[in-house]
């Protein structure tokens, strides 16, 4: 296992297999681990509140540190110096920092003063600025330092020849910029910390013993499992959408709120609503053993208002006036509305009061999507039958469950 330390302990890039991430400030046991890899290459790091280059706020964490690693027993250690980050210093409360400069221009302040406190090998090295690169793996990994008059070379970068990775002591230093989980990985397997396996060849396949016979049994078994359970996840979200499809009656308007509302009395009540042609006045009519039933369905921002039931009642009078055979106590009007739409549905008010004497009067009846919502789950959980829903919708005012 490896430990991967940085400033913060949230590099998302540089998790992966093998690796547990975690901040400098608060490091498990190195001993834990096989290899432990201090990065120290974060601007956030490089700041110092007082008015000098010789060190930085962290120091105490980077002293922390360097007793883990002269206490450690069986971990090795790499330490990846910074890049050329800005140095910020001289913090004050209502300007922030006032003084910066880049690492380059401090590098005998970095390796005498700053650098020590973690290890204190960085004594006896000499950092130089040069961008570089080095080849590791199938790319090339920047670095802004190299080591001179290095011995102990481990990675040098292209054309160039500097030394970008070194022994030093029981630790080992690199300058290399390490952004990624795989630059990590094939670096370490470049420096030989992580040994490479030889792939098997293609008639190993062939050669069963042991228990494989039993184990590949059990793999297509959990296979099974697993495409079965796939399924039932994709059945399950199919319906959720659905049921959130639904639910959208809450917070929606205009005719993405009829086209769900649509559906719903459709399923619920068993009537047919496709042939239903808007000619601008009610928003929906249909027959059923003899009633029919014409609606309004709307959504608005504010509660119920009187202007919103006598518009019904406008509908109601002039579907009246169209259709003179049918008798006035033959037809019902129900106002559906998603009153209060951009709030929770705890946080709604009633509808006022005098709202259900005015729908009262009129006998209209209010329906509240999320009422309706309630009506219609009972209904699919077979709480409520079709005939005890008609039931409800003979109530005048405002409809209660």
């Amino acid at each position: 296992m490896i430990q991967m330390l940085t400033y913060s302990g949230k590099e998302e890039k540089l998790k992966g297999n093998e690796i547990v991430l975690n901040s400098i400030h608060a490091p498990q046991s190195l001993d834990e681990f096989d290899i432990n890899i201090i990065s120290l290459a974060d601007e956030n790091l490089w700041v110092n509140y007082q008015d000098s280059k010789s060190r930085i706020d962290s120091s105490e964490d980077l002293g922390s540190l360097s007793t883990m690693i002269i206490n450690s027993r069986k971990t090795k250690v790499v330490i990846l110096v910074p890049q050329n980050e800005t140095y910020e210093f001289a913090f004050y409360e209502y300007q922030g920092y006032a003084k910066s400069c880049e690492l380059k221009y401090i590098l005998n302040q970095l390796v005498d003063y700053i650098l020590p406190k973690l290890y204190s090998g960085f004594n006896r090295i000499s950092l130089c600025y040069e961008n570089t690169k080095t080849k590791i793996g199938n790319g090339n990994i920047s670095a802004a330092f190299y080591f001179e008059s290095a011995e102990d070379v481990l990675l040098s970068s292209e054309k160039s020849n500097k030394p970008t990775a070194i022994n030093c002591g029981d630790v080992i230093l690199s300058t290399l910029e390490l952004k990624e989980y795989e630059q990590v990985i094939f670096f370490l397997k470049e420096i030989n910390l992580l040994r490479q396996k030889q792939a098997a060849p293609d008639w190993m396949k062939e050669i069963i013993m042991f228990d494989d016979e039993q184990q590949f049994v059990t793999i297509e078994k959990n296979r099974q499992a697993i495409k079965t359970a796939e399924n039932n996840i994709a059945n399950a979200m199919e319906k959720i959408d659905k049921n959130n499809e639904y639910k959208s009656i809450l917070y929606t308007t205009g005719e993405e709120l009829v086209k769900v509302v649509f559906e719903i009395l459709e399923n619920m009540l068993g009537c047919d609503l496709s042939q239903f042609e808007d000619k601008k006045k009610e928003d929906f009519s249909f027959e059923q053993d003899g009633i029919v039933y014409i609606g309004e369905i709307k959504g608005i921002s504010s509660n119920v208002k009187s202007q919103n039931i006598s518009q019904l009642e406008l509908h109601h009078q002039g579907f009246m006036d169209e259709h003179p055979e049918i008798e006035d106590k033959n037809l019902r009007q129900i106002l559906i509305i998603n009153h209060q739409r951009n709030m929770a549905l705890q946080k709604r008010d009633p509808v006022d009061k005098k709202q259900i004497e005015l729908a009262s009067k009129y006998g209209s009846l209010i329906v509240e999507t999320g009422i309706l919502l309630k009506m219609f789950e009972r209904y699919k959980k077979e709480e409520l039958t079709r005939e005890e829903c008609f039931a409800l919708l003979e109530q005048n005012g405002v409809l209660e469950l």
